[in-house]
């Protein structure tokens, strides 16, 4: 008899209350699904924010890096030379990625871009820059360049 009323009720009502329990969780999933949302288009607004605030947009950073030089070449005053392929090596597991550029103008031009590089766009760190003074021998002038890597991991 007991076995009879197992298999006919009990087993059932076992049945039926996991897959109540099952569904009790999904229900607490989907009950959480709006604030999860909520908190997604938090972050995403706060990660476009350090996107434009570090004036990096959606293509490589090279090519950003690039219109960065532009950018303030018109506003310091200096002109961009010569922008080299990036250099990519590994080192202890890191794949590390040195910008070589080479500019022309005045030293406290250059250096406020070095500072504004390092400190308001985020695109790595310069590791060297190398001033030096050349002289054009048809304008018979003297004028000073600098070139600088920056390195990022």
């Amino acid at each position: 008899m007991l076995f009879i009323c197992y298999r006919f009720a009990f087993s059932r009502t076992f049945s039926v209350y996991g897959t109540y329990q099952g569904l009790k969780k999904e229900n607490v999933l989907f009950e959480n699904i709006p604030k999860q949302q909520y908190l997604l288009n938090r972050q995403n607004a706060y990660l476009d924010s350090l996107l434009n605030k570090y004036q990096i947009g959606g293509t490589s950073l090279q090519n950003n890096l690039l219109k960065s030089l532009n950018a303030n070449g018109d506003t310091l005053g200096f002109k961009l030379v010569a922008f080299d392929k990036v250099h990519v090596f590994n080192k202890e597991q890191l794949t590390v990625n040195s910008h070589v550029f080479t500019l022309e103008g005045g030293f406290e031009e250059m250096l406020r871009l070095v500072h504004n590089l390092e400190q308001r766009t985020k695109f790595g760190e310069v590791v060297h820059a190398r001033f030096e003074k050349k002289r054009d021998l048809r304008t018979r002038r003297e004028r000073l360049e600098a070139e600088i890597i920056i390195q990022h991991y």
